[in-house]
């Protein structure tokens, strides 16, 4: 997978708030800046930064095949249109599909071992967010991991900052990702922006 030893890492996660903030300065001078799904950063650069240089994918955005019917703004090219950022996806996908959905960059699998680690953490009640996996993959290997943009709660009002999503379900249970980042918190294994 990936090894993030003697780096800083900003976990951008993708919540509206940002708009409201502007740590573009402050994530850009990480050296991994580690993104999730289809998190635009065109037209945002004020407020997110403009550095991307590793994206967590669910396997149905890295394949094309997330609905607009909850992403009104998915983009089925999204991933085969990004230019130099280290994609990791959140599951196996076929072989075949990896050189064609990303032709220009290198592409990881999150692995089983490390799936069932996060998935168990979260009393294997529900699937990881690639949020989660993010994060807890940032504290195994990282000197500095800072989060920004997280609203880890479960609500049926949720906003990206570039588009207004449309609830379906509860797919992840965001409250003990909640719960278990204030506790990376407290143990001072990461920083969370606010």
């Amino acid at each position: 997978m990936v090894d993030f030893k003697d780096k800083t890492v900003a976990v951008v996660g993708s919540s509206g708030h940002l708009l409201e903030r502007n740590y573009s300065q402050l994530i850009d001078s990480h050296d991994v800046v580690l993104r999730f799904n289809q998190a635009r950063v065109e037209g945002f650069e004020d407020y997110v930064g403009s550095k991307t240089t590793h994206r967590i994918v669910n396997t149905h955005t890295f394949l094309g095949v997330t609905g607009n019917d909850r992403f009104p703004k998915n983009d089925s090219m999204f991933i085969p249109k990004l230019q130099n950022q280290f994609i990791i996806i959140n599951r196996p996908v076929p072989s075949t599909q990896i050189k064609l959905r990303s032709p220009n960059n290198p592409v990881s699998i999150i692995s089983d071992e490390f799936w069932k680690f996060s998935r168990e953490a979260l009393n294997n009640i529900k699937d990881p967010s690639v949020g989660f996996l993010g994060v807890m993959l940032a504290v195994q290997t990282a000197n500095k991991v800072n989060v920004f943009g997280f609203d880890q709660e479960n609500t049926t009002e949720k906003k990206h900052y570039w588009e207004e999503v449309r609830a379906l379900g509860s797919f992840h249970n965001f409250n003990i990702e909640k719960t278990i980042f204030s506790k990376l918190e407290n143990d001072k294994l990461i920083t969370i922006f606010k």
